[in-house]
């Protein structure tokens, strides 16, 4: 897998992926759409490390944009902003409000 830093984001964490890291949706190094003459084609995707189950993604597969991706990176690094891939979503509870009113996202024991 040929991959530049900027091609990988983690929410949290150290941002590092290995060359034989494989997305855990598809199980395959590199993404793959099909095309309208129903053949496989290589596609650029970035990956994103879930923040709950520590799994690996290619944005593709989470349904995300390369685009959403840089926007969770920057939402991460300036106000701590944590990543569910859809496996994990269901497990969240939904945003509630703190005693002081200011809203806060939480998430539920695992």
């Amino acid at each position: 897998m040929s991959q530049t830093n900027s091609d990988i984001v983690c929410a949290s964490g150290d941002g590092s992926n290995t060359e034989s890291e494989k997305c855990y949706s598809c199980k395959q190094e590199d993404c793959f759409i099909t095309n309208a003459k129903n053949r496989k084609q290589k596609i650029d995707s970035k990956w994103i490390l879930c923040d709950l189950c520590q799994h690996w993604f290619h944005a593709l597969c989470q349904n995300l944009s390369n685009s959403e991706i840089g926007y969770i990176s920057k939402a991460a690094n300036a106000k701590g902003v944590l990543w569910c891939c859809e496996t994990c979503l269901p497990q969240t509870k939904s945003i509630s409000k703190t005693p002081n009113n200011t809203g806060m996202e939480s998430v539920s024991d695992r």
